[in-house]
């Protein structure tokens, strides 16, 4: 379910429930925060599917300022 929550392809309630989690449990940041890091990892690699990477774009053109979108792909020399 992180990985669909990072992807944007989640209903509102269930974002909601992930966000609240977020808040309240470290280790499910640190789970969150390693799923992010193999998401970027597989589109650097050309392995997500199309709908995955779809998906990738666009919820980073949604967030707000670009900031997260621009520290993951700064790391990886990708352009957002």
């Amino acid at each position: 379910m992180i990985r669909q929550f990072l992807l944007g392809q989640l209903g509102e309630g269930e974002r909601a429930s992930i966000e609240d989690r977020l808040f309240d449990d470290a280790g499910f940041l640190d789970r969150l925060l390693d799923t992010e890091d193999d998401l970027l990892d597989a589109y650097v690699r050309g392995s997500l599917s199309p709908c995955e990477k779809g998906a990738g774009r666009a919820q980073a053109a949604g967030e707000r300022g670009g900031e997260r979108r621009a520290s993951g792909g700064a790391r990886f020399g990708v352009a957002g």
